[in-house]
This record gives C-alpha cells, sequence and structure tokens, in this order.
C-alpha cells in the first residue's frame, strides 16, 4: 500500500538483467518511489504494466517501435489513489535481441487527484519516460505533481501532429473534434450516456474509432477531452480508461476501452452485454437511450462549446449533492433533474412548464434533510422563486395543478416559521379559485394536502374561524364533505372529538354546530337499527364532554369546556333523540334491538330529553319504548310501569310485547309468567284481563304443553285470576275452551295427571273436574244426570242378558240343526255382524310391541277373511302418513303370516256364544282408575270412575249405534295407533268380529311411529285405512309377533 499521501510515486516495469523483485532477468519492476510498498506494487501495479502488439502490425512484422501505439491508462483504485501510466512497444530490449514494452505508471494520492476537478487535462497530458538504466539505482523520487509533455520528456507520438495537454489543438471546438472523428450527436449523447452508466454499474464500453493504429492513442485523447469536459465532477474523478487495447477485455477500474479495428466481432458472447461502440463498421450495440427526455445529455451537448456555463452548472450539483451518498453522487437521474432546475434558476420557465412537478418534487428533496436550509440557500431560494410565480398565477386566477399544492404543503413542514402564512393564503386563494371555476376534483385535492399536514390545517382553519365569510365558503363545504364520507352517526361524534380537541372553537361555532346538527339527523334518518345507533351516539357524546380539549394557549380547567360547548352537545343529543323517536317503527321494533337501548335506564336523562319534546308522536314514543324497555328488561315488572302511558299508549305497548312473546328470539319460561300478564290488561281500566288472548298466546309461545299447566298452577296463586271463591268465572271459561279446542287428551296420559292435575289446588281442581266433565261422552253425562236410575237400569239389563245366555247354553246340548236349516238372524253385538252389512276383505291396525332389544316398535297387522288372500300377500313396500303428517315409505319389510284357518262363520250369519258371551262382560268392567278412585273416597272421582264405566259400556261392541262422543274418541285413540274402521273399496261395515278375520300378517316397521287418526296405508295400489283393534288382537298379534324369537318372519328385500 502507498504510505505517502501528499506526493506522486513513481514505478517503472520492463525487461531487465535483473529487478527489484528478482535477481535474474526478466519482467520486473526495475524502479519506483520509496515511499510505495512493495506488496501494492506487487498487487496493484503489477496486473496493470502490459503490453499486446496491434494485430496488423504483429502480422507485418513491423520492426519500427515508433508505429506502434502506446496505452495510456487512468484508474482509481478501491484504497482512493489514481493511477496514471502508460506502456509502449520496444523493438529491443537490454540483450539487443529480443522485444519487450517499458511502463512507467504515477500512483497520485486521493488528496491531490481530488483537488482539482480539471486534473483530467492534467491526466491527459501526463510527460513518461521511455526508458531507464537500471544502473542510474532503483530508488525513484516522490513528485510534488504529475509531470506534463509539453517540451518534456513525453511528447506527441505522431511526428507533426498538433496536440496540447488537453488534446483538442488544432480544433476550433469540441463539436469540430467530434465530427473529425465522425461522431455525430445523437452518438456523442449515446457515448455519454454509457460512459456514466458504466461508471455507475458494471457494464464496460469499448470504442472502436476509425483511424490509423498508431494515431489511435491520440485520437482517443481527443475524444476523452470532450468527454471529460461533459462529466460532472463525480463521474470524472472515478472515469477509468485506457486509451489502446488489441482486444475487448473487462479490466477491474477500466470503464472506456480503446480497441483496435476489427476486434469488435458481432456475436462475441463477452461484449454482447456490454455497450458497445464499432465506427469502423458502423455497429453499435446495448447503446438506444429510453423513451422520453433526457434532459442532461440535451444539457451537455448545448453547453459543450459554452465551457464556463457547464463548469457553473457542475458546481452547482456537486454543492447540492454534497452529502448525499455516492450513489446519489452517481446517478444519472440525479443530473437530468438538477441540469433543469440549474436552467430554471438561469430564468427558464418555459423549461419549468415542461418539468413543473419533477422540478417542485426534486427540490423538496434535497430540502427535506436537517440543515439543508442552511446547507443549500442556493436551492432554497430557487424553491420560493417557483412559490412566488405560482402565487401570481392563483392570482390572476389560474387553479393550481394539485401537485404544486401538495409541493407547498411539503415545504410547510420544512419551514413554516417564515413562509407558513404565505402557503395558508395560497391555499385559501386556490379554493376560492377553483371554487369559482366549478372545479371540484382540485378542491379536494387542496383539501386532502391540508389534511396531509395537521399544523397546516391548524392554520388555515383558525383563519376560517375568524373570517365568517370564508368560513361559510370554504370551511363549511370541507366540514361537509368529510361528515357525509363517515358510515354512521357514530362516526360523526367521533370526528368532531378529533376536530374538538384540535380547535375547541370549532364546537361553539353556530355555523359549524348547524352543519353537525344536520348531519347527524340525516345519518340517523337512514340507520337500520336506530335504537343501536343513538345508544352509540349518546356514549361518544358522554365521552366527548368529559374529554380534554387541547390548545396552544393552554388547557380549560373547568371540565376541560367552556359553557357554550356543553350547551352545544346537549342540544345535539336531542336532535338525535328526537331523531330517533321519529323515526322509531314500532311496528318493526324487535325485542334484542331495544335491549341495546340501555340508555332507556338513565332516568334523569330521559326525564331532560323528555322535558324538551314538542310533538306529540315523540312524546308518545318516548313513553312507549321507556315502559316496554322495564317491562321486558327489569325484574318483576308491575302494572304501574303503565301508569304514565294512556289508553291507547297501553295499546301500543301490549301489541309491541305479545308480537315478542311469539318470536323465535323470546322464549318462555315460568319466571316470564308476571311479564305475559301484563300483556293482557284491559288498556281502559288496567284491572280486567283478556284472559282467551293470554291463554293463546301462552299456547303459541310455550315450546311445550306443559308449560300452560305451570301457568295453571302458578294463576292459582295470583290476584288477577283469583275471586274470594275461586276462580275469575271468565278465566275459568278459557281453562275449560283451551281443553276442550287444543288439548282434549290431556287428561289420559297419567304423567300429566300424577304431575300436574292431582297436584293442583282445590280451587284449581273444581275447574279440572268440570274439564273432564265437558269433554266426556254424552252417555257419560246422561249416566251423571240420572245416576241412579241408570245404575238400576243397567243392573236389570245385565240380569236379563245372563238368563238369556244361560237359556242358550242349555239348548246346545239338543240335536244340531238340520243341514240347509235356516238359523235365527244375530243381534247386534260383539262378534256378531250386522245383517244385510257387507265387511272388508282386509282390515289394518297399528300396534306397539317391545323387541328383544328392548325398543318399541311399531306394527302394522293385517287382518283377513280369505286364506288366500292373507297367503297371496307380500308386500315390497308399505307407506304410512306419520304424526308430523308427512308420508314414509318402509321397505326390506320383516313380516310374519298366519294364513291357515278358515272364517269361524259365514260373513254376516253371527259366531258362536262363548265369544258373544265373553265381549259384554269385559268391556262393562270399570276401569283401574275408577276403582282406586273410588276406593279412596273422592265423590268427584267416583262420578268420573261410574261414567268411565258408562263410557267402556257405550264403546262396547255390544253397542249397535255409537254416540258422536264415543266415536270422537275413537279418533283420538286413533292418533295412539289406533282408528276407525274402513275398508279398500269403502264399503260401509258395522263393528268387526275378530272370528270373521282369522287370518292375519304382522308387519314391523323397525321404529316408533306416532300414526294420525285413521292415517293411510299405501300397499301397492292398494290403499287401506286404519281401524281400531279387534277385541283378539291383544293375544293373537303376540303369537305371530316378528319379535318372537319362535317365530319364523319372511323378509322382502
Amino acid at each position: 500500500m502507498k504510505h505517502s499521501t501528499s506526493t506522486i510515486g513513481q514505478q517503472l516495469y520492463t525487461r531487465e538483467r535483473r529487478g527489484i523483485f528478482r535477481a535474474t532477468e526478466g519482467y520486473d519492476t526495475v524502479a519506483k518511489s520509496e515511499g510505495l510498498d512493495q506488496q501494492f506494487v506487487k498487487k496493484q501495479l503489477h496486473p496493470l504494466c502490459v503490453y499486446d502488439a496491434p494485430a496488423e502490425l504483429a502480422a507485418s512484422g513491423e520492426k519500427d517501435g515508433a508505429a506502434y501505439p502506446e496505452t495510456a491508462y487512468v484508474l482509481r483504485l478501491e484504497s482512493g489513489e489514481a493511477v496514471v501510466g502508460r506502456s509502449i512497444y520496444q523493438a529491443v530490449d537490454f540483450t539487443g535481441l529480443r522485444s519487450a514494452f517499458f511502463t512507467h505508471n504515477y500512483v497520485i494520492p486521493a488528496a491531490i487527484a481530488d483537488a482539482d476537478p480539471d486534473s483530467y487535462k492534467a491526466f491527459l497530458g501526463a510527460a513518461f519516460v521511455d526508458s531507464y538504466d537500471i544502473e542510474q539505482g532503483m530508488e525513484l523520487p516522490d513528485l510534488a505533481e504529475l509531470p506534463q509533455a509539453a517540451g518534456g520528456a513525453w511528447t506527441p507520438r505522431e511526428a507533426g501532429a498538433a496536440s496540447s495537454a488537453a488534446g483538442l489543438a488544432g480544433f476550433a471546438n469540441q463539436r469540430a473534434a467530434l465530427a473529425a472523428l465522425n461522431i455525430s450527436e445523437q452518438r456523442f449523447k449515446q457515448l455519454l450516456f454509457a460512459v456514466m452508466a458504466a461508471v455507475g454499474g458494471r457494464k464496460k464500453v469499448y470504442v472502436a474509432l476509425n483511424v490509423p493504429v498508431r494515431q489511435l492513442p491520440e485520437q482517443a485523447k481527443t475524444l476523452l477531452a470532450v468527454l471529460y469536459a461533459s462529466l460532472p465532477y463525480a463521474f470524472r474523478k472515478q472515469l477509468g480508461f485506457m486509451t489502446f487495447s488489441k482486444e475487448p477485455q473487462s479490466r477491474k477500474g477500466i470503464h472506456l476501452t480503446f480497441v483496435e479495428k476489427g476486434s469488435l466481432r458481432a456475436g462475441d458472447r463477452n461484449t454482447d452485454k456490454d455497450y458497445t461502440f464499432d465506427f469502423v463498421n458502423d455497429r453499435f450495440l446495448n447503446v438506444d437511450l429510453e423513451k422520453g427526455e433526457h434532459p442532461y445529455l440535451d444539457f451537455a451537448w448545448s453547453v459543450m462549446d459554452e465551457p464556463d456555463r457547464a463548469e457553473r452548472f457542475y458546481q452547482f450539483a456537486e454543492e447540492m449533492l454534497h452529502g448525499m451518498g455516492q450513489e446519489r453522487l452517481l446517478a444519472l437521474g440525479s443530473y437530468h433533474e438538477l441540469s433543469v432546475m440549474f436552467q430554471v434558476e438561469e430564468g427558464s420557465d418555459e423549461l419549468y412548464e415542461m418539468h413543473k412537478s419533477a422540478v417542485l418534487r426534486g427540490m423538496l428533496e434535497y430540502l427535506q434533510p436537517a440543515g439543508a436550509l442552511t446547507q443549500r440557500m442556493r436551492m432554497n431560494d430557487l424553491f420560493l422563486s417557483r412559490f412566488d410565480y405560482e402565487f401570481d398565477a392563483v392570482r390572476d386566477g389560474r387553479v393550481p395543478e394539485p401537485f404544486i399544492a401538495e409541493s407547498f404543503k411539503d415545504y410547510y413542514h420544512i419551514d413554516s416559521k417564515y413562509n407558513g402564512g404565505k402557503i395558508v393564503d395560497f391555499f385559501i386563494r386556490s379554493l376560492l379559485a377553483a371554487q369559482q371555476q366549478g372545479q371540484a376534483e382540485a378542491m379536494a385535492a387542496y383539501y386532502g394536502a391540508l389534511e396531509a399536514e395537521p399544523l397546516l390545517l391548524k392554520d388555515f382553519v383558525s383563519k376560517m374561524l375568524a373570517n365568517g365569510a370564508l368560513l361559510e365558503r370554504l370551511l363549511l363545504p370541507f366540514l361537509d364533505g368529510k361528515l357525509r364520507d363517515t358510515r354512521s352517526a357514530k362516526d360523526i361524534i367521533i370526528f368532531m372529538g378529533k376536530w374538538g380537541k384540535e380547535f375547541p372553537a370549532i364546537l361553539d361555532n353556530d355555523v359549524v354546530h348547524k352543519l353537525f346538527r344536520q348531519q347527524l339527523k340525516d345519518k340517523l334518518m337512514d340507520e337500520a337499527q336506530p335504537v343501536q345507533v343513538f345508544q352509540q351516539v349518546h356514549e361518544q357524546l358522554d365521552k366527548l364532554s368529559s374529554s380534554a380539549f387541547d390548545s396552544d394557549e393552554g388547557r380549560v380547567k373547568t371540565n376541560h369546556l367552556t359553557a357554550g360547548i356543553g350547551v352545544r352537545l346537549f342540544e345535539l343529543e336531542l336532535v338525535a333523540y328526537r331523531t330517533l323517536l321519529t323515526e322509531l317503527d314500532l311496528d318493526r321494533l324487535s325485542q334484542r334491538e331495544l335491549l341495546k337501548g340501555s340508555f332507556l335506564e338513565k332516568a334523569d336523562r330521559l326525564e331532560q330529553w323528555n322535558a324538551q319534546l314538542t310533538d306529540p308522536r315523540q312524546k308518545s314514543t318516548a313513553l312507549i319504548i321507556k315502559a316496554a324497555y322495564d317491562w321486558f328488561f327489569k325484574p318483576l315488572p308491575k302494572a304501574s310501569l303503565f301508569a304514565k302511558l294512556s289508553p291507547v299508549e297501553i295499546d301500543r305497548v301490549q301489541q309491541l310485547g305479545r308480537r315478542w312473546m311469539l318470536t323465535v328470539d323470546s322464549e318462555m319460561k315460568a319466571e316470564r309468567f308476571e311479564q305475559l300478564v301484563l300483556a293482557f290488561y284491559r288498556s281502559s281500566d288496567m284491572e280486567t284481563i283478556d284472559y282467551a288472548g293470554l291463554l293463546d298466546t301462552l299456547r303459541k309461545s310455550a315450546g311445550e304443553k306443559e308449560l300452560v299447566y305451570q301457568f295453571f298452577a302458578w294463576s292459582e296463586r295470583h290476584e288477577d285470576f283469583m275471586r274470594p271463591r275461586g276462580f275469575v268465572p271468565a278465566y275459568a271459561t278459557a281453562i275449560t275452551n283451551y281443553f276442550r279446542q287444543h288439548d282434549r287428551d290431556a287428561f289420559k296420559s297419567r304423567a300429566n295427571r300424577n304431575q300436574y292435575f292431582s297436584k293442583a289446588g282445590p280451587r284449581l281442581q273444581a275447574v279440572y273436574k268440570q274439564v273432564r266433565g265437558d269433554l266426556s261422552s254424552p252417555l257419560a253425562k246422561l249416566f251423571r244426570q240420572n245416576r241412579k236410575p241408570f245404575l238400576f237400569s243397567i243392573i236389570i239389563a245385565f240380569a236379563i242378558l245372563m238368563v238369556g245366555i244361560g237359556g242358550l247354553l242349555a239348548l246346545g246340548g239338543g240335536d244340531k240343526p238340520e243341514e240347509g236349516a235356516n238359523l235365527p238372524e244375530a243381534t247386534d253385538g260383539q262378534g256378531l255382524t250386522t245383517p244385510g252389512v257387507a265387511i272388508p276383505d282386509t282390515l289394518v291396525y297399528a300396534a306397539k310391541q317391545e323387541g328383544v332389544d328392548g325398543k318399541q316398535t311399531t306394527t302394522l297387522v293385517f287382518r283377513f277373511t280369505d286364506a288366500a288372500l292373507c297367503s297371496a300377500f307380500s308386500p315390497e313396500t308399505v307407506a304410512v302418513v306419520a304424526a308430523d303428517r308427512e308420508t314414509k315409505e318402509y321397505s326390506g319389510l320383516t313380516f310374519i303370516p298366519s294364513c291357515t284357518a278358515a272364517p269361524a262363520a259365514t260373513p254376516g250369519a253371527g259366531t258362536d256364544e262363548s265369544d258373544a258371551s265373553a265381549s259384554p262382560g269385559d268391556s262393562a268392567a270399570p276401569t283401574s282408575e275408577a276403582t282406586s278412585d273410588a276406593a279412596a273416597g273422592n265423590t268427584g272421582n267416583v262420578e268420573n270412575a261410574a261414567a268411565g264405566t258408562v263410557d267402556a259400556a257405550s264403546a262396547s261392541p255390544g253397542d249397535a249405534s255409537p254416540s258422536p262422543d264415543a266415536s270422537a274418541g275413537a279418533s283420538d285413540n286413533a292418533a295412539a295407533g289406533g282408528g276407525s274402521s274402513a275398508s279398500p273399496d269403502g264399503a260401509a261395515t258395522s263393528e268387526p268380529n275378530p272370528s270373521d278375520y282369522p287370518n292375519r300378517v304382522v308387519i314391523d316397521l323397525g321404529e316408533d311411529v306416532e300414526l294420525l287418526a285413521a292415517s293411510k296405508v299405501k300397499v301397492g295400489a292398494a290403499e287401506y285405512t286404519l281401524t281400531e283393534p279387534l277385541a283378539d288382537a291383544g293375544s293373537t298379534d303376540a303369537e305371530t309377533s316378528p319379535s318372537d324369537p319362535t317365530a319364523s318372519p319372511n323378509t322382502t328385500n
């Protein structure tokens, strides 16, 4: 490494008898300055000591050393030093027998090389020695400056050539020098671009000039002098070149290489990515400039013959780029923008208009770093001159482009102290001009720029608030747009809070407050859930009331609000409340939405708001929603919550409540019975209750009937349903109607009786007793009304019947009637068919059974009169109508046939006496429930037990004319698996005789199915109606049940 930083070192290299690094003959450094480190010489300088003779001279065997071109070069090392060197051809070496080359290098410290931006002239005119006698010693002196060729050791190689240190002697100007080399303006700009790109990048530049090879170094220096003069200082310092190379070869530190003619070959992969200028063959590669403008290249060409102006620009660029980093210094784009700024500074408004955006943005980039206003005062003055230029244009009525406003907004951030007021005035004038010319988009852009710089916006708003005319013309449209852009009324209050914190006075301004009120009202009118939105507005206003507003002058310590602002906020809240009451649709108001209105719990605040209401409709709505809220969302609601309401308002609240109780979201529970009752007070007196409507709503909203029974028990303890002697008659009637119309089977359920009915209080028991009586059959009612005569009549009839049966048994031991004798017609009764009435071939009824796995399933029992029909019955599918009225189809059926018996009697001819005698006794037997009730001494239940006995008798097979009640009971029973008699062909039948249907097929449906009364069963094209089970169903069906492990079931697939 070179040690000295104040002197220039030298190094000589050639073939000699010995050298500094070798004791034998060969190429080596033969002399050097003492200040040059040996390792530095070997690693940095030796690779540069090379010479390749031109191919055309070597091929011709040229012996004259003067005919060979020198190789001059300049490059920068990574350590910062500049190396200026030259290699020349020697026809003979020290032996006189072989050719050689001689290299002379100067190592210039960076401090000396960078001291003068025109140091390139010294590099191009440097003087070198052509030989050296090692006998003079191997140490060379350090130099204070670079030797020059004028009359010194270095002279032009070509005899008679007019050259100078700059290499331009003999040419009138630089353009003339380029013309002599056949380089046009376009080619020069391309070459200048390529050189600058190579210095800042990795590509290399190769140039083949159309000149004789021995003149190439001198012509290369001429072109280099023009290029150096057109390069900014930073590029001059970094550019490395070589004036001659036999072939294009990439060398470290060398950006521009002049090569021998013919060495730039087409398709050469070594150079296909580099910039190549073959002026010999007019072939140029990778040199086309990108489309668009190239201000610096144009400027460099324009000042080529104005060196003083060019130097002023380079000084301007150096000043502006100072401290911005090497990358920015070597970026061509920097000089594009700086060249325009320089010309604008010179007074070119036309160029400014062409590049206005780039100029303004570019100047801001130079002014934004800390301390830039002081370091780049020239740039700051230039920017302010452009501000004055644009301000004058706005005064003349021109609407500035949005990017101009953006630029001045950014400058406000840089220098608001001295120029902030003028920038605010610029925005005001720009907005007025745009408003006058109807340019809404420009106004929006200006407002956006103001918002992006908070301090600028603050100064702007302060001026607006101080000038009423400007406030209405400029600030209100801006605020109106911002408020319209908010998504909800809540966002309006948030916006107010944000602005109120920055500008407390804005909340106390009459004009602005009026705008806030109107926008808040408009937003609330568009809300789909006004209660929830008002709640949000209310909460935000509370936060705003308690928040602290900071200002430049300090803090307001009393609640941080003036009295005026507090009144304004209350007015906004009142506007929102009134809008809510006006826009609220009670017919669509849901319980869930009202629940979100927790403001209804603040009695004091509601009283304040309601005191300000003048519209009767608003007052009424306020009372209605408050009553509804207290009713549904406060514990233990009482009728007193309706105290302040008129009858019409009470009706509205009750309608609302009843609708909510029937919605899916409102699940009725026992805890809500008190709430339910409030919905059915008569609004005229608030004492009487609509009991029928109450129970109807309860029935619809209750998920299960058991909840209705719980309500009945609860009502027995509630004063609204009771009188001193029992239930209110209207309520008792409503209970009776409920059971009669909607729950006729309630008392048939043992679970209901045990859990609800038997545990009722005495007053409710009396009602239940009445209900059971109303639901009983007409015969049972007749029995209760004429109990003693009726019981006596039954005993007499039973005795007569027993005597008749005994007589028949006695006659049975005599001779059988002769064949073909006429038998007596059968009387009506179980097992006896009605004369003259046809019976169906097939009957179907449902039964329940428990399978082997313990699960209950439903079976269908098909009874046949004929064994042949039974045997032929093998269904593949069966379709039934279930309790949910959905038709279900079953396949893969399991069934057991029993088809071997013949009818016991001809249809219509009667049955044997044993069957006939068994039925009446069985059907007349009292039920176990009646017996237990009688044993308990409960007179009411004894009556019911007796009624049950009579009902059983009336429903027995011996009753030829069933009453309507009995038919209804049978229909009800069908829901549990039975049904009324019917046949496929619809023929009318009497009660069927089991002995007429000895053949059967039992089909297991595989699941427990609840069937409707008189459900339809489809087997293929045949359709059957379910009947009641026959008298022998309990025993005979079990014998052929599919669940019987001894049975042999058939299965259809």
